[in-house]
């Protein structure tokens, strides 16, 4: 699936209140005939809350693997530390589309996390119910989180 028609499914999730003011955008740059960087990163309110890129995945990962991880191990740990190369994010964000909230939550990945919270299909109730748990999440998900809650438009 193409980065744009992606990002529009993936924005057309979010709740009402963050609609227009929440936004993910992807760039990749070639370096070289094989090679290429990228960068994740989600706005709010034009204010960048969230990033990931190849660079800084691969550094993190590269910390795992000196200490005697297996790539998997490295990847998992770098994803739940909210850092991810940019093409194991985008299939981390394609999979979320078919993901229920539940798994959604569940998931080790911040990114998916923090997108479970902002989708409409996350309502109050549950959101509430998460308030305690959300105290020790990513900086992301924390602010999404009370976004969510500070919006008395919650559907």
């Amino acid at each position: 699936m193409q980065w744009s028609k992606l990002k529009q499914r993936l924005e057309d999730r979010f709740a009402d209140c963050l609609k227009g003011r929440l936004h993910i955008y992807e760039t990749r740059q070639r370096m070289g005939h094989h090679h290429r960087l990228g960068e994740i990163w989600i706005t709010l309110d034009k204010k960048r809350i969230y990033s990931t890129s190849d660079f800084k995945a691969s550094q993190l990962m590269q910390t795992h693997l000196k200490s005697g991880d297996t790539y998997e191990d490295s990847f998992e740990k770098a994803a739940a530390e909210g850092l991810a190369p940019v093409s194991q994010s985008n299939e981390m964000l394609f999979d979320s589309l078919s993901m229920s909230i539940d798994d959604m939550l569940a998931s080790e990945a911040v990114l998916i996390r923090g997108l479970a919270i902002s989708d409409a299909r996350c309502g109050r109730r549950r959101l509430l119910a998460l308030k305690e748990q959300i105290k020790t999440e990513h900086d992301f998900i924390k602010l999404v989180f009370e976004q969510r809650l500070s919006t008395p438009s919650n559907p």
